[in-house]
C-alpha cells in the first residue's frame, strides 16, 4: 500500500513528530512505500534524516509555502493567499497516488484544509490532532471545512481525552469514530533513573521556545519574587525555538546565575540524571512528551491545567497543578514547600505513567491504519 503522512508543525522537530515518524518507519518496514510532507520550512532536523535512510520519501514541495498558508489558515486569511499549494498538493496527490493520508496537526484545525483537498480526490484519511485550546477558535467562514475534515476521517484521533472533548464543544460536533492515540515516549530505559545526589534543588523546564504556547516567561517572573532569593536552586531551560534570543536577554536582564539556557538537548537520561523537577508553565498543549518522559524516569513535575496535564499530575502526589500560567508562582510555591517528598512523588509518578501509557503507541496506529486502508 501507498501511504502519505502530512505534519502541519512548522518546526523542524518536536514531541508531536514523534507518533507519526515512528509509525512511518514501521509500516515501511511492513513492506508498504511511505511518503511524508512535512510543513517545516527546512529538511535538516536528525529524526528527519534518520526517516530518509530508513526509505521514507520526501516527495518535492513549496515548504515555505505551505509553512506561509498553514499559518495564515489558523488566522482566517486563506483567501487573500495564492492558490499555489493547493494546486501543488493536488499534483502531489496524482502523481503519489496514496491508499490512506495521513494528518498529524499541530492543534485540532489546521489541517483541515489538506482533509478538504484529500476528499475532493476520495483519498481516505486519519486525522490525528496533538491540541486544542479555548484560546485559539477559528473563524465561523473555517468551520465548515474543519467540521468536514473531522467528520469524513476514518478515525479522529487525539492524543489526550480533553482534546477530544473540547474539540467536539468547539466545533460542535459528535465524533463517534474518534479516539485517543499517545505519542511514544522515546527512551528504551525499563526503570527510573537514580535520584540526583546534592543540596541543590534542580528543576528542568523542557519545550519548544515559543512563549505563546509553552509559557516560559511565567516561569522566570515566578523565580523573580523576593522568596526565591536566597533559595538553593538552579534552573536550566532546554529547547530551541523563535524565541530563543528573547528568552536569553530575559534571563540575562534577570541577572541570576542559578537560571541557565541549556538549549536543545537530545540526552533525556542526561536531563534526568541530574534534574530533580519538571516545570511546565504551558498556556497550551495537548499532552506534553516531556511530563510522559519525566515521569517515566521518576521525576515529579509543576505543570498548568490544560489539555492532558491532569490526567497524569495529580496535586500533592505525582506533581502540581496550576489553574493557569499566570499563577504558576503559586503551584511552584507548594512544590517547594513540598520539596523534600520530592523522590516520594517521582516514585508514585513513575508508577503511574507505567499503568498509563501504552508499551507502543507507534505499532497501535500502524495496526489501525493497516486495517482501514485494507477496507
Amino acid at each position: 500500500m501507498n501511504i502519505l503522512f502530512f505534519s502541519t508543525v512548522p518546526e523542524p522537530w518536536g514531541g508531536s513528530e514523534e507518533l507519526w515518524g515512528k509509525t512511518a518507519v514501521l509500516l515501511k518496514s511492513r513492506g508498504h512505500r511511505i511518503a511524508a510532507i512535512p510543513f517545516a520550512k527546512e529538511l535538516n532536523h536528525p529524526r528527519q534524516k534518520e526517516l530518509w535512510r530508513e526509505g521514507v520519501e520526501f516527495p518535492p514541495f513549496p515548504l515555505k509555502s505551505l509553512s506561509l498558508w498553514t499559518s495564515a489558515y489558523r488566522r482566517g486569511l486563506v483567501p487573500l493567499l495564492s492558490q499555489r499549494p493547493l494546486f501543488s498538493l493536488a499534483w502531489t496527490l496524482l502523481g503519489l497516488k496514496p491508499d490512506l493520508a495521513v494528518i498529524s496537526q499541530g492543534c485540532n484545525w489546521d489541517g483541515a484544509w489538506i482533509a478538504e483537498e484529500l476528499f475532493k480526490n476520495s483519498i481516505p484519511y486519519i486525522l490525528l490532532s496533538h491540541k486544542a485550546t479555548e484560546s485559539s477558535w477559528p473563524s465561523d467562514s473555517l468551520l465548515p471545512t474543519i467540521r468536514l475534515a473531522h467528520r469524513e476521517a476514518l478515525a479522529s484521533l487525539f492524543v489526550s481525552t480533553r482534546t477530544l472533548e473540547l474539540t467536539q464543544f468547539q466545533f460542535s460536533l459528535s465524533l463517534p469514530q474518534g479516539g485517543v492515540f499517545r505519542n511514544p515516549i522515546r527512551t528504551d530505559s525499563l526503570e527510573p533513573l537514580a535520584w540526583p545526589l546534592g543540596d541543590e534543588f534542580r528543576m528542568a523546564s523542557i519545550g519548544r521556545f515559543n512563549l505563546m504556547e509553552k509559557g516560559q516567561d511565567r516561569l522566570l517572573c515566578s523565580l523573580a519574587g523576593s522568596r526565591w532569593r536566597e533559595r538553593r536552586f538552579h534552573l536550566s531551560l532546554y529547547g530551541d525555538g523563535i524565541h530563543k534570543e528573547t528568552l536569553r536577554e530575559m534571563v540575562a536582564r534577570s541577572g541570576d546565575p542559578r537560571i541557565t539556557i541549556e538549549g536543545f538537548q537530545g540526552d533525556l537520561e542526561e536531563i534526568w540524571s541530574k534534574n530533580h523537577l519538571l516545570l511546565l508553565p504551558s498556556r497550551s498543549e495537548g499532552l506534553p512528551l516531556t511530563l510522559l518522559e519525566a515521569f517515566w524516569y521518576g521525576r515529579p513535575a509543576v505543570v498548568t491545567d490544560v489539555g492532558g496535564n491532569y490526567e497524569l499530575v495529580e496535586e500533592g502526589k505525582t506533581g502540581f497543578l496550576s489553574p493557569s500560567a499566570e499563577l504558576f508562582g503559586e503551584a511552584l510555591e507548594r512544590a517547594w514547600e513540598a520539596r523534600q517528598s520530592w523522590p516520594n512523588l517521582g516514585e508514585e509518578a513513575a508508577r503511574r505513567v507505567r499503568r498509563f501509557q501504552p508499551p507502543h503507541p507507534e505499532r497501535d496506529l500502524a495496526d489501525l491504519i493497516e486495517r482501514q486502508a485494507a477496507l
